[in-house]
């Protein structure tokens, strides 16, 4: 079954205008001083949405199929489209490898996860769990210290935090 990860990414984005606030957009907008697009929805509606939309469905989707709507996703460069995609890629998370690795060191390079909140979340529920799974990627990671990419820096030190546990 072949998907269309443009109008799945395009449904998506409608969803989560409905739900934003233009009041909460333009608070967090200031709390993020001005460096994210918001469209005020908040996590805990960005989470539910994907359960609703997700469900149990995730389970006919591929790895490859998670990756590609991501890509989709992170090029709309709004924090809950971003958030949104991270959620859907955290349920693959113990089925990725080096190369799904490679991928998401890529996306935080090119800043399409470009906050604290989207690394944040990134970090422990899909790098974390790369990790923990293969263990050689540690140096990797801790290679990000002295990156001059600031999300890069910040996931090395947020990948581990689940790890720490």
């Amino acid at each position: 079954m072949s998907k269309d990860y443009v109008l799945i990414a395009d449904t998506i984005l409608q969803r989560l205008r409905e739900l934003g606030s233009p009041e909460r957009a333009e608070q967090e907008t200031k709390y993020f001083k001005g460096t994210v697009n918001c469209l005020g929805t908040g996590l805990p509606a960005v989470q539910k949405l994907e359960r609703e939309m997700f469900g149990d469905q995730w389970k006919n989707w591929t790895l490859s199929d998670a990756f590609s709507l991501c890509d989709v996703l992170f090029e709309v460069r709004i924090l809950e489209v971003t958030l949104f995609g991270l959620e859907f890629l955290s349920r693959f998370a113990g089925k990725m490898g080096e190369s799904e690795f490679d991928k998401c060191e890529q996306w935080l390079a090119a800043n399409l996860i470009d906050s604290w909140a989207s690394v944040d979340s990134l970090g422990p529920h899909v790098l974390g769990v790369i990790v923990r799974n293969h263990p050689g990627l540690v140096p990797r990671v801790a290679g990000w210290t002295g990156s001059e990419n600031r999300w890069l820096r910040r996931a090395s030190a947020v990948t581990f935090i689940l790890l720490a546990l």
